[in-house]
């Protein structure tokens, strides 16, 4: 039985790095984070204020994005960068 069982997490964890890898090969910035912090970040795509803290992962350049909730009909509710700090020049 733990045989089978170790099998089937084998599986999953092989699924799960395939979909990763997909994600990564979409979006070639996605290479430059782990998949620990890929996991987290397409799990909350929908919830920006928790993907902000990976930006500096991503884009070398920015240390935090300030967000806003958008107020335009096509986007309502959805927030919205509005500033971001540097993480270079002076």
């Amino acid at each position: 039985k733990l045989a089978s069982l170790r099998g089937e997490l084998e599986a999953c964890e092989r699924a799960l790095d395939n979909f990763l890898e997909s994600k990564k090969v979409l979006f070639g910035r996605f290479f430059l984070v782990s998949n620990a912090d890929l996991l987290d970040i397409l799990s909350n795509g929908n919830t920006p204020h928790k993907v902000v803290p990976h930006m500096p992962k991503i884009v070398a350049t920015i240390g935090t994005l300030e967000l806003t909730h958008g107020t335009d009909s096509e986007y309502t509710g959805r927030p919205s960068a509005v500033g971001w700090e540097s993480l270079t020049g002076g």
